[in-house]
């Protein structure tokens, strides 16, 4: 934004047409910011977490005041606790008072509300008998299974996916609006990919060792907007929302590429060949870069745009499941062994490392100048989002739990193995 109090005294030296010409500039150069913040469009700050990673699928939580110590065993600041039924892997998402999961049981998968107020289960919907559904479930990671792709919800609709390729839309209080079977994506460890919306599109990542593609769906109708195909080989990861030079870009953490589109056509707009192996994590972003990683392959960051580029890289501290984050001048990432790193975000130094001698597969998330560390046993890693290392606390849930938690108004849900909390300071 230009410098208001310079630009406010120019403009009592000016005829009416030029002051409405400066004042209509002014309103489209702050629109210009508030969409860099928010290409997704959530909402109401701090309340809203409408993807997997919140906003865009970023790993940044708006609000702050977050709660720091807790006790999964004894019930210290934990608000409420409710057992899920069925088994699933997909991370809440919210939308005002009301928090959407997806579980699996006996073969069927369902969608959950439940009241963010008190943990009750308003509705659920079960997902089934869909045209194309196979009769024969797919085959599976044994710690994966049918419900691991994260929710996505526009506060009129939730959408939901699983790894038989049954795709639904609900609206807020469980009626159908429409469904349809994408086909099934096969692949040695099912499908995980976690979906996002753009303005009115629901977009699909799928990834089959049969078709790599990008899917665009309207939100209201399900009708196909349009289907990129990729190439490459299937991955896990999940769709990222950024903004570059003013224009919003969905990336994806591909195997060997690394690929930016136009979330509203589909259409490529550039790549970097950069990845190996089984590519699970997600992207990160910032203004100016994209940060990439997965295990025995590498971290690097790539400036996007018609020539992208890589900046830097480095092999040393690579995540094999868990996703970075980017946050002011420092990238974190968390690795399956147990090591956690700072990197400078335009070098690529690392600022400072630790290990925490535990396993993160789910993704660190920024709330309130904090950096949460989720590890597999249900620990919750809290320091400083800053360039030197400051633990603040190490709560526990008590119970095993390899999802990324949600954050809204203040509070934070964490799906464990079994359970869904709500942690609050009380």
């Amino acid at each position: 934004m230009p410098d208001l109090n310079r630009v406010l005294r120019k403009i009592t030296r000016v005829t009416p047409s030029v002051f409405l010409l400066v004042l209509l500039w002014l309103v489209f150069t702050g629109s210009r910011d508030l969409r860099h913040k928010s290409v997704s469009g959530s909402g109401t700050e701090g309340t809203n977490w409408p993807f997997f990673r919140g906003e865009g699928s970023r790993g940044i939580a708006a609000g702050s005041e977050y709660p720091t110590d807790w006790n999964g065993t004894t019930g210290k600041n934990i608000e409420w606790k409710i057992i899920i039924p069925g088994v699933g892997k997909s991370s809440p998402v919210i939308w005002g008072d009301k928090l959407f999961l997806t579980s699996a049981e006996d073969g069927k998968c369902k969608v959950l509300c439940i009241s963010k107020k008190d943990g009750e289960i308003l509705w659920k919907y079960q997902v089934t008998r869909l045209a194309g559904e196979p009769e024969k479930l797919p085959e599976m990671d044994v710690e994966a299974g049918l419900a691991v792709s994260t929710s996505a919800t526009n506060g009129k609709q939730v959408f939901s996916v699983f790894a038989n390729g049954n795709l639904v839309c609900l609206d807020m209080d469980g009626n159908l609006i429409w469904s349809k079977n994408i086909g099934v994506p096969k692949s040695s460890y099912g499908y995980s990919s976690s979906l996002i919306i753009y303005e009115n599109i629901l977009i699909v990542q799928f990834d089959s060792n049969e078709k790599l593609s990008l899917m665009g769906f309207e939100t209201g109708t399900g009708v196909l907007k349009f289907e990129t195909q990729r190439t490459g080989r299937p991955v896990w990861s999940s769709p990222v929302l950024a903004e570059f030079d003013h224009k919003p870009v969905l990336i994806i953490n591909g195997n060997p590429d690394v690929t930016g589109y136009d979330p509203v056509s589909g259409k490529k707009l550039w790549s970097v060949e950069c990845m190996t192996g089984d590519v699970v994590p997600s992207v990160a972003v910032n203004r100016n870069f994209v940060y990439a990683v997965t295990d025995y392959a590498k971290l690097v960051a790539i400036k996007p745009g018609k020539e992208a580029s890589i900046v830097w890289d480095d092999n040393t501290y690579t995540p094999d499941v868990s996703s970075p984050v980017a946050y002011e001048e420092c990238l974190f990432v968390a690795t399956g062994s147990g090591d956690v790193a700072c990197y400078n975000q335009e070098r690529g130094d690392t600022l400072w490392t630790r290990y925490l001698d535990c396993q993160f597969y789910a993704s660190p998330v920024i709330a309130g100048k904090l950096l949460y560390l989720p590890d597999r046993s249900g620990v919750m890693h809290i320091v400083r989002a800053e360039k030197s290392f400051t633990l603040v606390g190490e709560p526990s849930l008590g119970e095993s739990s390899d999802c990324t938690p949600a954050f809204s108004d203040k509070k934070i849900y964490i799906r464990s193995s079994k359970n869904l909390y709500c942690i609050s300071k009380n």
